[in-house]
């Protein structure tokens, strides 16, 4: 398969995603029954990934792709005490997700502003997690390479094995090492460096 054909049906696949997340995380924030079940379900898979990515209460964090609902950066904020910066592309999303962690008096430890994975300064971060729906996500991992610092803990979810062959193409093999899989019942999560 040609790299640019895997990367387009690899970005199909998450933006399909988006549209499944977008509403989960809608219907989730208006009933308390789906956002119990939705935050159990997703709870324990970010547990297991700040435990993959090491993070301590000194890591500069940022989340792409939070969403309406940034259980993630909830997490973050509240289990591992670390201040988070959650971006989005969807500005509904943003409005949402600034209104929930709000109502959460989270508002001090989570900072939700849009931004596009693509271009967001990524830089100051140590730890940085990428939900399953962001795309388009080689342009993401463009300015990780670029960008990122070279100690940077990149924890990335993966249905099927998508974004292990986009590592393993020539356009990102030489920056990246994947040096985790943690495997969940429907997705993986990788814990990505880059390479020296």
């Amino acid at each position: 398969m040609q790299k640019h054909s895997l990367f387009r049906m690899l970005n199909w696949k998450r933006k399909l995603l988006c549209f499944l997340y977008y509403y989960l995380e809608v219907f989730s924030v208006k009933s308390r029954f789906v956002h119990r079940w939705y935050t159990k379900w997703i709870g324990n898979i970010f547990v297991d990934e700040f435990q993959l990515a090491e993070v301590t209460e000194q890591d500069q964090v940022l989340h792409i792709g939070c969403g309406s609902l940034p259980t993630m950066s909830i997490l973050a904020a509240t289990e591992a005490h670390v201040k988070v910066v959650a971006i989005d592309n969807d500005r509904k999303a943003i409005q949402r997700a600034k209104q929930y962690i709000a109502s959460q008096h989270l508002s001090d430890r989570i900072m939700v502003e849009y931004g596009d994975g693509t271009t967001y300064p990524v830089h100051p971060f140590d730890v940085i997690f990428i939900a399953t729906n962001v795309t388009p996500i080689d342009g993401v991992f463009q300015n990780l390479r670029v960008n990122a610092k070279p100690e940077a803990r990149i924890i990335c979810r993966d249905l099927g094995h998508g974004v292990i062959h986009l590592l393993q193409t020539r356009e990102f093999s030489p920056y990246f090492s994947i040096r985790t899989v943690l495997t969940h019942q429907k997705s993986s999560s990788l814990l990505i460096t880059k390479k020296e």
